[in-house]
């Protein structure tokens, strides 16, 4: 089922990422820097770095495959919204008081909007993670953010 998934999803999501590469910031967390780099077509690669909203001495760094499905929108409306999903990899530190580093895979769902006169993206994204590394864990991950292509 998963590969009839990307196969429909990648006839779909021709083009959406308007050039190769795009860096940009982000809140959530983490909160600090965010890049997206094109792959194919629909197909991305993603990363984040940056600290914890809420949370003094954390540190997180992740990366993500991703996956853009069909755009519920059309590009006739001025922009293209897209959900997305993907896997990756989530490695926090925290520095406060002692330091504890938490790292394992992270499942990531999402939603861009793509508008058509500029190339840049919005998004809002969850990403569940699941720690194997200091001691084994649970952590939600989410961020809200913009990225500049170029």
């Amino acid at each position: 089922m998963l590969p009839f998934v990307f196969l429909v999803s990648q006839v779909f999501a021709q083009d959406l990422i308007p050039a190769s590469m795009g860096l940009g910031v982000s809140l959530g967390s983490p909160s600090g820097l965010n890049g997206k780099m094109k792959l194919g077509e629909g197909q991305a690669i993603q990363f984040a770095v940056g600290g914890s909203t809420g949370q003094i001495g954390r540190v997180s760094v992740s990366t993500d495959f991703v996956q853009h499905a069909q755009s519920i929108t059309e590009p006739a409306d001025g922009y293209v919204i897209t959900p997305y999903f993907g896997l990756g990899a989530s490695v926090n530190a925290e520095t406060y008081a002692l330091t504890r580093i938490f790292a394992g895979p992270r499942f990531l769902a999402g939603v861009s909007v793509f508008p058509t006169d500029v190339p840049m993206d919005f998004f809002i994204e969850i990403a569940p993670a699941v720690y194997f590394y200091e001691q084994f864990s649970f952590g939600f991950e989410g961020s809200l953010g913009a990225r500049y292509y170029f």
